[in-house]
């Protein structure tokens, strides 16, 4: 693989690799290879195993915030659908109180 550059550290050397965390071009002396793959230092290395350390934890986490979520659009749907058909009811057939809206439901049947 080609990388254009010169390494960070030596200017006069072509870069073999860039570091997978800051993506600084590294020369074949300076790289630190290891699981993760090429950094060009170790503190890039531990800043990258500490991120997906991190991310890991996160992604264990349970997401109650969707559950959460999806039941509290489907009540303010629900009360906006509520609000249309109280509406309709008050504006297009004249009804003003509940009442009045029960006898012209049972009129119907």
């Amino acid at each position: 693989m080609a990388v254009k550059g010169y390494c960070i550290n030596h200017p006069l050397v072509k870069a073999v690799a860039r570091c997978k965390n800051c993506l600084k071009p590294v020369c074949r002396d300076c790289q630190v290879t290891t699981d993760m793959g090429i950094f060009c230092s170790e503190a890039c290395y531990i800043q990258m195993k500490n991120f997906m350390a991190r991310q890991g934890a996160y992604e264990k986490k349970p997401k109650w915030h969707w559950v959460v979520s999806k039941w509290l659009r489907r009540l303010i749907g629900l009360a906006i659908l509520l609000a249309i058909i109280a509406a309709v009811a008050y504006f297009v057939l004249g009804i003003t109180s509940i009442q009045e809206g029960i006898d012209w439901i049972k009129s119907l049947f």
